[in-house]
C-alpha cells in the first residue's frame, strides 16, 4: 500500500482543496436550501390591503386637493411633514413615509379647466427608495386622479363636492377575497432535494480538483521515479492509484449526503429509509463522473491550475444545465435539449423521481431512476476509458509528464 499511503500524505498536505470545494461549497448549498421556507399551514382569512405611510403637502387647499388625503386614508396612515425643504428631505431619507405628495397651488382650477386627460395637472411625488409601497401609492394616486377626471367629464364641473364625494365612494370600495390553500408549496423534502441538486457543484468540482491535484503530484518525476524503482508491480501501482481516487470520491459523496441529512432531518424522515438509500446510490453514481474526469486530467499530466479551471468551469456548467440555478423547464427549448447531453439533468431527474415516489405523487416513475443511473454510469465509463488510454500512452511515450523517470528505470 505504498502508493495509497503516499496519496493520503499528499491529500493531507493539500487539505485546502477539499476544505474549500467539498466542505465550504456544501455548506453554501445548505444555506441556499435553507432560504426556501417550507409551507406548513395554509393562510386563511380575508384578503387585506397592505398599509402604507404617506404625507401630503397641500399648497392649493381646495376641495379637490384635500380629497387626495381622504382617498389615501382608506389604505394607509398619514404622516405630517412640514412644508420645508429640510423636513421633506428628512421624511424621505429616514424612511418616515413611503411617498410624499406635493399638490401645487391652483391645482383645482387647472384640473377643472382641463379639456383632456393629458391636460390634467401633475402632482409632484417623491417615492421612498427603501420601500416598494411607494410605487403602490403612486398607482393609487394616479387611479384616483383618473377617476376624478372621468366623473368630472360625466357629471360636469359645476358641483365639485358632488363628483369628489362620488370618487371617494368608489375609491373606498375594495375587492373581497380569501386566500385558498394551493397544492404548490415547498416542503421539508423539497428543501432536501434542493440541497442535493445544489450539491452537484461541490461534488463535481471538489472531486475533480482533489483527484486531479492528487494524480498530478503522484505523477511528478521524482515521485514517479521512486515508485518505479521500488519492487512494487506496475499493476499494483495503478490499482492503488485508482483506489486513492475512489476513496476521495466516496469520502466527498458521504460528506455531502450526511450533511444534507443532518441539516434537513424532516426531509430525510419524509424521504424514508428506502428513499435515503436510493438518493445515496444516485449521489455515489454521480460521483463516479468527476472521479473519472479527475483521473483523465491526472493521466494527461494537467497541473494544478488546469485542474482548478476545468473543475470550476465544468462544475458550473453541469449544475446550471442540471437545474440547480433554476428549473430546466423554464429554459429555452434548445437549452433543454442540450441539457440532456450533460450528466447534471439526469442526476436531478433521479433525485426528483425518488422524492415524488416517497410522497406518493401521482405519476411518479421509479423506472426513470434506473435510466438516469445508467446514463450517469455511461458518462463515467467513457471518461474512465479515455483516462486509461491516456495512462497507457503516458507509460509508452517520453513526451508525457513524468515518463522520463520510467525511461531512466528501463535504462
Amino acid at each position: 500500500m505504498q502508493v495509497f499511503k503516499c496519496a493520503l500524505r499528499i491529500l493531507r498536505a493539500s487539505f485546502i482543496f477539499p476544505l474549500i470545494y467539498v466542505v465550504g461549497l456544501s455548506f453554501l448549498s445548505v444555506l441556499i436550501a435553507s432560504s426556501v421556507t417550507p409551507v406548513t399551514d395554509a393562510h386563511q382569512g380575508e384578503f387585506q390591503r397592505a398599509e402604507y405611510a404617506y404625507a401630503i403637502i397641500d399648497r392649493d387647499g381646495s376641495t379637490l386637493s384635500s380629497s387626495f388625503a381622504d382617498a389615501l386614508a382608506v389604505g394607509g396612515q398619514e404622516v405630517f411633514v412640514a412644508d420645508e425643504r429640510v423636513s421633506i428631505q428628512d421624511a424621505i431619507a429616514k424612511g418616515q413615509v413611503d411617498q410624499l405628495l406635493i399638490i401645487p397651488a391652483g391645482y383645482e382650477e387647472r384640473f377643472l379647466a382641463a379639456q383632456s386627460a393629458d391636460e390634467v395637472p401633475e402632482i409632484e411625488a417623491v417615492v421612498s427608495y427603501s420601500s416598494l409601497a411607494g410605487a403602490y401609492v403612486d398607482e393609487v394616486v394616479g387611479e384616483y386622479a383618473s377617476l376624478l377626471y372621468a366623473l368630472k367629464a360625466t357629471e360636469g364641473s359645476g358641483d365639485v363636492q358632488a363628483f369628489v364625494d362620488d370618487a371617494l365612494a368608489f375609491a373606498a370600495k375594495q375587492a373581497q377575497g380569501t386566500v385558498l390553500e394551493g397544492e404548490m408549496g415547498y416542503s421539508a423534502l423539497d428543501q432536501l432535494i434542493l440541497y442535493l441538486t445544489w450539491g452537484m457543484y461541490p461534488l463535481f468540482t471538489g472531486i475533480t480538483v482533489c483527484i486531479g491535484v492528487l494524480l498530478y503530484r503522484i505523477g511528478r518525476a521524482d515521485v514517479r521515479k521512486r515508485n518505479l524503482t521500488s519492487p512494487l508491480p506496475l499493476r499494483s501501482l495503478n490499482a492503488q492509484s485508482v483506489l486513492s481516487c475512489v476513496v476521495v470520491a466516496c469520502a466527498s459523496a458521504a460528506w455531502v449526503l450526511v450533511l444534507g441529512l443532518i441539516a434537513f432531518p424532516e426531509g430525510a424522515a419524509e424521504l424514508g429509509a428506502a428513499g435515503v438509500g436510493a438518493c445515496a446510490l444516485v449521489v455515489m453514481v454521480f460521483s463516479l463522473i468527476p472521479t473519472s474526469i479527475g483521473f483523465l486530467l491526472g493521466m494527461l499530466g494537467a497541473n494544478t491550475g488546469v485542474v482548478n479551471s476545468v473543475g470550476n468551469i465544468a462544475g458550473l456548467a453541469i449544475s446550471f444545465f442540471g437545474g440547480a440555478w433554476f428549473s430546466v423547464s423554464l429554459m429555452a427549448p434548445i437549452v433543454r435539449d442540450l441539457a440532456h447531453w450533460l450528466p447534471g439533468l439526469w442526476y436531478t431527474q433521479a433525485c426528483t423521481a425518488i422524492a415524488d415516489a416517497s410522497r406518493g405523487t401521482a405519476g411518479a416513475d421509479l423506472g426513470s431512476v434506473g435510466t438516469s443511473l445508467g446514463v450517469m454510469a455511461l458518462f463515467a465509463a467513457a471518461f474512465f476509458c479515455a483516462g486509461m488510454v491516456a495512462s497507457k500512452r503516458r507509460a509508452q511515450t517520453s513526451d508525457a509528464g513524468g515518463n522520463r523517470a520510467a525511461e531512466a528505470v528501463r535504462a
